[in-house]
């Protein structure tokens, strides 16, 4: 298989699995609801304890598949990767209780493997020079998945209610009296600015800024739209956030660039699998904190704070970008003996 039949059989992937992803995102939190008996913070609380499941999950079992990758071949792990999902679907569409979401959760959790999987096929046909504008093609894949995903899901949302919880749905709820229609048109919006910057943006933007710079330059627009959602008073402040938060996807490519650059083409399903499971960390520790945040916050009648988690988000990317400009840092020339 040549590079470029390669490079449209991951966007292909990619695109199909983000697509279902993003269909489902903005109505299942009716269901939990439901399930909660309309208890807003009760549900975040539930989401925090789902998605930290799932990334507990990942830490143990991304190292796993993504040194099964470099053994057996990346596309096995990618059909199991898929299979793995599906069911998680399936159980999402039958259940009865949120103990059978919680279980589809877990089993979603150990097989995700499908992102980290491509960039380690990419990295396996893709020169590294050229390989930051690779990975930006899986992230068109992934904004095109959510241009269409989240669209249908939301328009479809008053026949189907089985979707993939997070705080964004519940926070657009309650601040801005979102339905599912306008969250659903909301992550479309955010899908095609996503795919513009990571299809258009990142290579020329890595070829004039380099790598490091275009990292750190992600990172610093994410902190701001993250900033612009959290203090946002009315809905159409914070669609202004959108375009600035797309940005950031310029960090993820340059990021992978540079890490592929320092194993061998043997070691490159072991560096995403490593990657997707230190990536994990933040799954255990982040929707936790970001959604008992916002349980907290809008627990007390009349807080002005209902952002607050966004306005956290964009300080620990600040926090990132730091550590990222430290850390990459090249040394300096030793000078001559004394």
């Amino acid at each position: 298989m040549n590079t470029r039949r390669a490079l449209a059989f991951i966007f292909c992937t990619v695109t199909l699995d983000v697509l279902s992803l993003g269909l489902m995102i903005p109505v299942l939190p009716t269901i939990v609801l439901g399930f909660m008996d309309g208890d807003t913070a009760g549900a975040a609380e539930v989401f925090g304890l789902f998605a930290t499941v799932w990334g507990l999950m990942q830490f143990f079992f991304s190292p796993l598949l993504g040194a099964m990758s470099d053994r057996f071949g990346r596309r096995p792990i990618i059909l199991i990767s898929c299979l793995g999902l599906g069911l998680d679907y399936i159980f999402m569409a039958l259940a009865p209780s949120l103990t059978l979401l919680f279980i589809g959760r877990v089993i979603s959790g150990i097989t995700a493997a499908t992102i980290s999987t491509a960039f380690a096929y990419i990295a396996d046909v893709t020169k590294p020079e050229a390989r930051a504008k690779a990975f930006g093609l899986v992230g068109v894949g992934f904004g095109l998945g959510f241009v269409l995903g989240p669209a249908l899901g939301g328009l479809l949302g008053g026949l189907a209610h089985q979707v993939l919880p997070t705080v964004f749905v519940l926070y657009a709820g309650y601040r801005y009296g979102w339905k599912e229609e306008t969250v659903g048109l909301t992550l479309a919006l955010v899908g095609i600015c996503s795919a513009i910057v990571q299809g258009a943006l990142v290579g020329p933007a890595v070829a004039r800024l380099g790598e490091r710079r275009t990292l750190i330059a992600g990172l610093v627009c994410g902190a701001v739209g993250m900033a612009i959602y959290g203090l946002a008073p009315t809905g159409m402040l914070f669609w202004v956030g959108v375009p600035i938060m797309a940005l950031w996807g310029l960090s993820g490519p340059a990021a992978l660039g540079l890490m592929s650059r320092l194993v061998g083409p043997s070691e490159q399903g072991q560096l995403q699998g490593a990657n997707t499971s230190l990536a994990s960390l933040s799954s255990l520790v982040g929707p936790a904190l970001f959604s008992l945040t916002f349980a907290y916050f809008i627990a007390r009648p009349g807080s002005p704070w209902p952002g607050a988690p966004f306005l956290l988000a964009g300080l620990l990317l600040l926090l990132a970008g730091a550590v990222a400009w430290r850390v990459t840092a090249r040394p300096r020339p030793a000078g001559p003996p004394r």
